[in-house]
């Protein structure tokens, strides 16, 4: 799928009318994921037009007595991608699931965070990039002496031996 299952803060729920909530976060990620690909499919749908299209819309749904959604609306506090079509269809999927009975209304605050595939792309090569320097950078710090000892052998030969050192490696696939 094209959106995060599991958002990076478990979803806000609110009982409306007694303290406890009556429904937990596991119950929240199981119900959206029986809509996982329905979901999906909104997104997908915008990317056609707009395929760099990422960021995070958050829903706040209602859900009665009965476990089902009784309304469900775009919160603009803390969304970032705005796409009146992609929140349309959101609300309309949103608008389809039922919960197991809570016993009374229940509100709910779930952010659905979205990326592009070339945006994903772009990420994940950033951060194999950066892995490779901290491991490049651990390879070196660990055998710092042995490189210090090859430059001041070269300097006995040579006492004027100053400037960069250019390292050129290659890696194998199996590290």
């Amino acid at each position: 799928t094209t959106w995060a299952q599991a958002p990076p803060s478990p979803p806000s729920i609110t009982n409306t009318l007694v303290a406890s909530p009556a429904l937990s976060s596991s119950d929240v990620y199981r119900v959206l994921q029986s809509r996982a690909d329905e979901i999906d499919a909104c997104y997908k749908k915008e990317l056609v037009t707009r395929p760099e299209l990422s960021g995070k819309i958050v829903m706040e749904f209602l859900v009665g007595k009965s476990g089902r959604v009784t309304e469900a609306k775009v919160r603009l506090k803390n969304t970032t991608l705005f796409s009146s079509s992609l929140a349309s269809c959101l609300q309309n999927e949103i608008e389809q699931l039922v919960f197991p009975k809570p016993g009374s209304p229940v509100s709910i605050v779930y952010p659905f965070v979205f990326e592009s595939p070339s945006l994903r792309a772009k990420r994940e090569s950033r951060e194999k990039t950066v892995t490779y320097k901290s491991r490049f950078m651990r390879v070196v710090a660990t055998d710092r002496r042995g490189i210090g000892a090859c430059f001041e052998q070269g300097r006995k030969k040579n006492p004027k031996l100053s400037g960069t050192v250019r390292v050129s490696f290659t890696v194998s696939s199996s590290g």
